[in-house]
């Protein structure tokens, strides 16, 4: 009797079935792999994103000035203010750097901070840098913007009152309670959506201000 060689349609079924789930197995134990590594890198890029961010806050807001009436002119084309509120600030600093040797700018200009909708997704916010190079009577208003951080969900400012020894949730210098006064320092949180499923990342960190003892006027 001869021998039959080859396989039964049963195996060929059963086989079949096994690579299949053996290939869903790879593929997704890939995925997954694929998958993590990319939310590792994205977390890393913005731990990364957000410790620049709040560096750069830190010296522009320790870098913060306000100038005395005997300096300021009389016309009012120009002033200093210090305003804080909860989720932006805006004030003059000596952290203007200039780029171009000899150029009609001075060492100190206006920044300012805030949060807006990303112009590429308007589901997304972003964190904005302003700064102008010139002061002027508008210091809340003016000059160039900068993302520097993307993704963001929240951002809030507190301010240390050295007088009333208390952190305040606001900051306005040109009015008589604080006239011609700097906080003593602010504190900065940063809070940035995390990946789909993960929790949000919270930044914080505080900031002291080396002029805030009073006006400047030299």
């Amino acid at each position: 009797m001869k021998s039959k060689n080859g396989f039964t349609l049963i195996e060929v079924m059963i086989s079949m079935a096994i690579l299949s789930m053996m290939s869903l197995l790879i593929y997704t134990s890939t995925f997954q792999t694929i998958n993590g590594k990319q939310m590792s890198e994205n977390k890393d890029e913005q731990n990364h994103s957000a410790s620049l961010a709040l560096g750069k806050m830190s010296y522009d807001l320790q870098m913060a000035f306000i100038l005395g009436a005997e300096l300021m002119p009389s016309d009012g084309r120009m002033k200093t203010v210090f305003i804080g509120q909860d989720s932006d600030i805006n004030f003059p600093s000596f952290a203007h750097y200039r780029y171009f040797k000899n150029s009609p700018e001075a060492d100190f200009g206006e920044i300012g901070y805030s949060i807006d909708t990303d112009k590429e997704n308007s589901q997304k916010k972003v964190l904005l840098r302003r700064e102008s190079a010139t002061l002027d009577d508008k210091p809340s208003e003016g000059g160039v913007f900068e993302v520097l951080v993307e993704g963001v969900k929240e951002m809030h400012f507190e301010y240390y009152d050295p007088d009333k020894k208390e952190w305040l949730k606001s900051w306005d210098s040109s009015q008589l309670e604080n006239s011609g006064k700097l906080p003593r320092a602010v504190k900065i949180q940063l809070i940035l959506e995390g990946e789909e499923g993960e929790d949000d990342l919270v930044y914080q960190t505080i900031a002291e201000l080396r002029m805030y003892k009073g006006a400047l006027n030299f």
